[in-house]
């Protein structure tokens, strides 16, 4: 529900009007919450891949060691691996940016963070139009 109401415009008002015990106040923190732990877990699968993917490269590398491919640049999974681990190593989320502040806190469009978590798609910077909102982690 609480991933539903990230993806409406009129998430906290719809929780108020489901819980009519909320102030405003609570609707919002708890919303703001709810996409601060979406973020977490997201950066968390992240670094699931990768470590996952690292994992493969290194068992790579101790094959192609053993018996090298014919071609090592374009013959070689061990290069297709690394440049694959150093894209996610690089990847920056396009909908989640830093405050112009010192507070060290981000910027995000939850829909976005919610859409490419569910998904599995990962939007690229044409496909995003960073718009500054309310939900600072």
């Amino acid at each position: 529900m609480l991933c539903g109401l990230l993806m409406c415009q009129e998430g906290e008002e719809v929780l108020k009007d489901s819980n009519p015990l909320l102030s405003a106040y609570e609707a919002y923190e708890l919303l703001q919450r709810s996409a601060s732990l979406v973020l977490r877990v997201s950066r968390q699968h992240h670094c699931i891949r990768l470590l996952q993917l690292v994992k493969k490269l290194a068992a790579e590398v101790e094959r192609e060691a053993a018996h090298p491919p014919p071609d090592p640049v374009n013959g070689s999974e061990a290069v297709v691996l690394a440049e694959q681990a150093t894209m996610l190593l690089r990847w920056r989320r396009p909908h989640v940016v830093l405050c112009g502040d010192e507070s060290g806190k981000y910027l995000f469009d939850p829909r976005m963070l919610l859409f490419e978590y569910t998904t599995t798609f990962v939007l690229r910077p044409p496909q995003v139009t960073v718009s500054p909102t309310d939900n600072v982690v």
